[in-house]
């Protein structure tokens, strides 16, 4: 029965192991059991400042609505993404900015 079947792709949006198993010491609820997704970073993380001839100034001036913040696939809102630092044994880093819905645990991120 085997021999029929063929492989199966497995598409994963996680970032490496070491990183998962390490967001248990962070603080995150089982992430080792919840789904992962990735977050565009340009979008959430790098909002720039309300300075004269930013977007947000003249939003602001023209009564135009922000758009609205990440939100969860299941529609709850979700905390600000929190960037951490991940320092490997042979002394390479990597940061990583997470969030985790409340709702369904689901945890967002992206590589900084």
């Amino acid at each position: 029965m085997s021999s029929r079947l063929g492989p199966i792709d497995v598409c994963c949006e996680a970032p490496p192991y070491e990183v998962v198993r390490a967001c248990e010491v962070v603080g995150f609820r089982t992430p080792l059991d919840v789904r992962w997704m990735r977050v565009d970073s340009l979008q959430y993380i790098r909002r720039m400042p309300a300075s004269f001839f930013s977007l947000r100034w003249w939003r602001a001036l023209f009564s135009v609505p922000e758009p609205p913040g990440l939100t969860c696939t299941c529609g709850k809102p979700l905390p600000p993404l929190r960037s951490c630092c991940f320092i490997y044994s042979p002394g390479t880093k990597s940061r990583y900015a997470l969030s985790q819905c409340s709702r369904c645990l689901a945890i967002y991120w992206n590589e900084v």
